[in-house]
């Protein structure tokens, strides 16, 4: 091998290596889930104006799962994904036993949810409810992330909350550009989700009766998170192989969604 080649291979493996640990690697891993499973529209790095600072910033992933929710009525399910690929430090979530979580986790699955009139989302409480992912096996109050005594030291940042807020930040824009581009003449139905996949170890802690602390690895779990409104939203936060079944269970949501519509024609 000459020297051109050799440093050309060197170039390749350090771009490699770039891609993998910047996580641009996982992003596009996660736009390929997506739509494996079955979204209409995937988009990577997707540029949205911040609801709250006005700059522009970047979504690592949306996705669309569509369907037509009534005659001349476009149905979307739209999904913020933010993606973390440090797996340096664990992701630790707590649950609050005195908080009083709402007697509908599925009303609070969805940073925005509208109609342009009644009767287009309101149907998919009844189809939904129950069903995965809108029925999160853990919803936490707060999420830290851990510094077990890393070789880098800790910048003080809390980014396994960061990655939470910033999931919510693309969905609060989707939002935004749904409410402004909305016209008596169109007729939709709009839901929003905002999700993290992350290769962080994920674990689960609470307290027990006797007040010892109850520790336990999971794969994927919700966050409240404060919406534009100041209520709570469950943000989803995954494993990249819990993502997949999230995926799928979201077109899985929009093929009921579909199937019911068609049926009520």
């Amino acid at each position: 091998m000459n020297e051109g080649s050799q440093h050309q291979e060197d170039l390749l493996r350090k771009v490699d290596t770039w891609v993998e640990s910047s996580g641009r690697a996982l992003e596009l891993r996660t736009a390929r889930t997506l739509k494996l499973a079955g979204a209409n529209v995937v988009q990577v790095s997707r540029r949205y104006e911040g609801t709250t600072t006005g700059q522009r910033r970047e979504m690592d992933v949306y996705a669309a799962f569509t369907w037509r929710a009534a005659p001349g009525v476009d149905a979307q399910l739209r999904v913020s994904v933010e993606c973390k690929s440090s797996n340096e430090k664990p992701w630790v979530a707590f649950r609050d036993e005195w908080k009083t979580l709402p007697s509908e986790l599925f009303e609070s699955s969805f940073v925005f949810k509208n109609g342009s009139y009644t009767g287009l989302t309101e149907p998919l409480a009844e189809l939904w409810r129950g069903l995965p992912p809108f029925l999160p096996s853990y919803a936490m109050t707060h999420i830290v992330t851990a510094d077990l005594g890393a070789r880098k030291p800790s910048d003080g940042r809390n980014t396994a909350h960061d990655a939470v807020r910033q999931a919510m930040s693309g969905a609060s824009a989707l939002r935004s550009e749904y409410l402004a581009s909305q016209s008596s003449h169109q007729k939709r139905a709009h839901l929003v989700v905002a999700t993290v996949v992350t290769v962080a170890p994920l674990f689960a802690c609470h307290l027990d009766a006797a007040g010892h602390v109850v520790t336990q690895p999971v794969d994927s779990l919700a966050v409240w998170e404060p919406r534009h409104d100041g209520r709570s939203t469950l943000v989803f936060v995954l494993s990249e192989n819990a993502f997949q079944d999230f995926a799928s269970d979201l077109a899985h949501c929009r093929d009921v969604a579909a199937a019911s519509a068609s049926a009520n024609v």
